[in-house]
């Protein structure tokens, strides 16, 4: 799965971030939404990858983060869980 793919057209995302007050820069894992957006854009341009492994990885970078973390590193450190 290619990173650039994954991270282009987030607008739908920063739309609700923004509404919401938030930095759209910034991925909330503890916000069920935006897991489960990921997780579908994930899905989408892999549909391989069983649901099951994706959340797994979700839920260990989450783990690696104390604080959110920019939405780029977030991304990039599920795609080195799924590879």
């Amino acid at each position: 799965m290619n990173i650039q793919e994954l991270m282009a057209n987030w607008s739908e995302y920063e739309d609700r971030k923004i509404k919401e007050g938030s930095d759209p820069k910034y991925f909330s894992y503890e916000n069920e939404w935006e897991v489960a957006y990921l997780a579908e854009k994930i899905r989408k341009y892999n549909q391989s990858i069983p649901e099951e492994d994706v959340n797994n990885a979700i839920g260990s970078c989450s783990r690696i983060f104390s604080t959110p973390p920019l939405r780029r590193m977030f991304v990039q450190c599920i795609m080195m869980q799924l590879r």
